[in-house]
């Protein structure tokens, strides 16, 4: 795992992993959570004052249940909607639980099948244990006929454990002052170090994360010796 980008007056020269072991770089593309690569993987000089007060995105509460024989109604993607639309999204940006949160459940195939529902961020607060359940009462009403528990289960708790601020997978919200130019650059103050991911332009979602990876590429090519 990778613990530390090393610099000198040049710009990037190597990265440092946790065994030890130091591998030269002549470019880094960073598309890790960019707070928590700010808080040690990066020096200071790479310090971006757009994550000096970053404002969060919404979490979610994920389930993965394993199943033990085929659902044949099921679609690939449904969507239950909640009835209250507006206090949902407005409880979400308020930081706390929707009170008839909607959900997306995928059928990927036989064994498996999950379920997504918007949760708060870390930043605001949640009892979880009481919403897993929430969730899984949800379910049964709905009327699906599940294992008694999960495989897994990934709540903001659990998502701040994988390395994710604030506990979402979701990076800054597009509010006016994190989107296009005010976002994260993807290119670093520190000569050939790069960003990519969800934290930079264009932003969350996974076509703009390939995207970001794309330009970053771009800018590699560009500064290439053969060019």
């Amino acid at each position: 795992m990778a613990e530390r980008v090393e610099t000198d007056a040049s710009g990037v020269t190597a990265v440092r992993l946790n065994t030890g072991e130091r591998l030269p770089a002549s470019h880094v593309v960073v598309a890790c959570d960019l707070p928590r690569a700010h808080a040690g993987l990066l020096p200071e000089t790479a310090s971006d004052w757009r994550l000096r007060s970053p404002r969060y995105s919404p979490s979610c509460l994920v389930m993965h249940f394993g199943l033990d024989e085929r659902l044949p109604d099921q679609a690939h993607h449904t969507l239950h909607f909640g009835r209250h639309w507006r206090d949902g999204f407005g409880a979400l940006t308020a930081g706390r639980p929707q009170p008839d949160p909607s959900l997306l459940i995928t059928y990927p195939g036989d064994a498996t099948l999950s379920v997504l529902e918007p949760a708060p961020n870390l930043t605001g607060g949640a009892d979880w244990d009481h919403l897993t359940q929430r969730l899984r009462n949800r379910l049964a009403d709905l009327g699906y006929d599940l294992p008694s528990a999960p495989r897994l289960i990934i709540d903001p708790p659990a998502w701040a454990r994988l390395g994710h601020s604030a506990g979402t997978p979701f990076a800054l919200d597009h509010r006016f002052r994190q989107t296009a130019w005010f976002r994260p650059s993807g290119r670093s103050r520190v000569p050939r170090l790069h960003f990519a991911g969800m934290y930079t332009a264009p932003g969350v979602g996974v076509p703009p994360a390939l995207i970001s990876g794309r330009l970053a590429a771009a800018r590699i090519l560009e500064d290439a010796p053969w060019r």
